[in-house]
């Protein structure tokens, strides 16, 4: 996806996982967007930007059906989502910072 695509979703997603990695001290991969929308949303989104399934592309949508998550107003989400989604990240050192973090929330 061009990064013109990717500078609008920044825009209307609440960004998550590798979009919002800096807390947790990565830095931000401006050619891929990970982050959150109501459920009712991603299929016109998909439409729109015609995104495709892909397991290794460059953005992640993920659709939530709890408004409230994508509608007060947040840039992104909880620290403890973002911490969950880099733990589910392919990328290892995504994956490892989203572990750590989610063992020091556990504790």
């Amino acid at each position: 996806m061009s990064e013109s695509f990717l500078d609008e979703l920044r825009e209307v997603l609440v960004l998550s996982g590798t979009s919002a990695a800096e807390q947790y001290g990565l830095a931000e991969d401006a050619a891929r967007v990970e982050g959150y929308c109501e459920a009712e949303k991603a299929a016109e989104l998909r439409a729109k930007l015609r995104l495709v399934d892909d397991e290794r592309g460059n953005v992640t949508l993920r659709a939530t059906r709890f408004a409230r998550v994508v509608n007060v107003g947040l840039r992104t989400v909880p620290t403890a989502v973002v911490a969950v989604d880099l733990a589910e990240s392919y990328e290892a050192r995504e994956r490892d910072a989203g572990l750590r973090a989610v063992e020091g929330l556990l504790r």
